[in-house]
């Protein structure tokens, strides 16, 4: 099954920080209603479902999100240049992924006596069997691989002290920089085991335990949230290769710590996404 989908959407009137110029009695910052923005796209899907109970998807998206600001403080910084009030279109920092590829695959070891029994009555068991025991009895594995185009950032023209309140004139365009592709795998396990019971009226009840087994990041691979305006990477700023880190070098009682310590501190987990994440847990579900 293909499907093509197309999405518009229009955003107007949010809230950004705005200069009052000659207001009385003095020239004041505050907030307006101004900001807008536009997101538009194209998904192409593709559904396949086998009688073996295997299904495949997969979807790829085409996106473009622009605006005149990505929250309500980025005018602070033109503002704060003595710049008049600009509106420009530039690419949203936390929305703008141009392209993103989606794969799920999911194979369903099912014998009739699952959660959602009634919705599958017609599929049957086809996994290994030891004697009489169906060894994936009622088991499901879902793996979902996910490919997204880095988001876009203001690249600087030269470096800057980590915690320094110094600003490094903006390289090409704002928002016109990339950051790397984030690739990223999921896995999730989950079994179904059928209870039952005799309550106090001889009435017998029935109800089913999920185990699951949920992995994030299932490859650990370094997925990049944030990088360094002027390098363009996650553990480096550029600034100790500069004269004014050199300098500083020169200043400490230990370049080498101070080097160690600096380059640590550059490369912060708040780079990266979560590396491989492990969950395992139980759901119940009551008839």
């Amino acid at each position: 099954l293909l499907n093509f989908i197309s999405y518009y959407r229009e955003t107007k009137n949010d809230i950004s920080a705005f200069q009052f110029n000659n207001a009385y009695p003095i020239t004041y910052i505050s907030y307006n209603n101004l900001d807008f923005s536009t997101t538009k796209g194209l998904i192409v899907e593709l559904n396949y479902n086998s009688e073996n109970n295997i299904s495949l998807s997969g979807n790829y998206t085409l996106q473009f999100a622009d605006g005149t600001g990505s929250n309500v403080n980025s005018q602070r910084a033109l503002i704060a240049s003595n710049q008049p009030n600009l509106r420009s279109l530039f690419p949203l920092g936390d929305l703008d992924i141009r392209h993103q590829l989606k794969a799920i695959f999911n194979w369903e070891f099912f014998d009739g006596k699952g959660v959602g029994a009634k919705q599958k009555e017609k599929r049957k068991y086809l996994g290994p069997i030891i004697g009489k025991t169906k060894i994936f009895s009622n088991t499901n594995f879902n793996l979902v691989f996910t490919a997204i185009s880095g988001l876009p950032y203001t690249a600087t023209s030269q470096p800057v002290q980590l915690g320094s309140v110094d600003r490094s004139p903006i390289k090409g365009s704002p928002w016109g920089s990339r950051l790397p592709w984030q690739l990223n795998t999921n896995l999730n396990v989950q079994k179904d085991i059928p209870l039952s019971w005799q309550n106090s009226k001889g009435e017998r009840k029935a109800a089913f335990l999920q185990a699951y087994f949920y992995v994030t990041n299932l490859f650990n691979t370094r997925i990049v949230y944030s990088v360094n305006p002027y390098t363009g990477a996650t553990d480096d700023d550029g600034f100790l290769n500069s004269p004014k880190g050199q300098q500083a070098l020169q200043n400490q009682l230990s370049a080498e710590a101070y080097s160690f310590y600096y380059k640590a501190a550059v490369n912060s987990p708040f780079n990266y996404q979560t590396p491989r994440m492990m969950y395992l847990g139980a759901k119940f579900y009551f008839q």
